[in-house]
């Protein structure tokens, strides 16, 4: 009995299923290999927020709020395993790089892992909690980055020379 057109289809549709799960399942594995070289920032608290946290009570609604803005991230510092981690990485890619180099392909290993490095060292996910964007437009009021150059400063300070604020 030959197949219908909607078994076809069917078989066809568990099939592309099946390749989406492997492609999840093998992005989450890479995802967590290379998981292991980016740094994490964690919530500390400045020792001077301590005092308003201290004064806000458990009654007011708004407290779980203002504990979370009082939570300040910053990077954990890199430990000697890091670094020795980091040179042992350091050292495989250019012993891979040699490898590639007598195999006549070292520029296409060079472009590649460049690609790579670029891509791992750019922030993908969403941004944080009350950060500033890089385009003043989705800012709160339009506000602009520390160290933006438009054109009024550039024009102040062409005209007025250093006393231009």
């Amino acid at each position: 009995m030959p197949p219908t057109d909607t078994e076809a289809k069917l078989t066809d549709y568990r099939a592309r299923k099946e390749r989406e799960k492997l492609i999840i399942h093998y992005k989450t594995r890479v995802a967590t290999l290379f998981s292991k070289f980016t740094r994490k920032p964690q919530k500390t608290q400045d020792p001077v927020d301590q005092e308003k946290l201290s004064s806000l009570s458990s009654t007011d609604s708004n407290s779980d709020i203002e504990h979370d803005s009082l939570l300040i991230e910053k990077p954990t510092p890199l430990s000697v395993y890091d670094y020795v981690l980091y040179v042992l990485v350091f050292l495989l890619w250019i012993t891979i790089y040699a490898i590639f180099i007598k195999l006549q392909f070292g520029m296409v290993y060079l472009i590649i892992s460049a690609l790579v490095g670029m891509y791992l060292n750019t922030r993908t996910g969403p941004k944080q909690k009350d950060e500033v964007s890089a385009y003043s437009v989705f800012n709160e009021n339009c506000k602009k980055i520390d160290g933006t150059l438009d054109g009024e400063q550039m024009t102040k300070q062409m005209l007025y020379g250093q006393f231009a604020r």
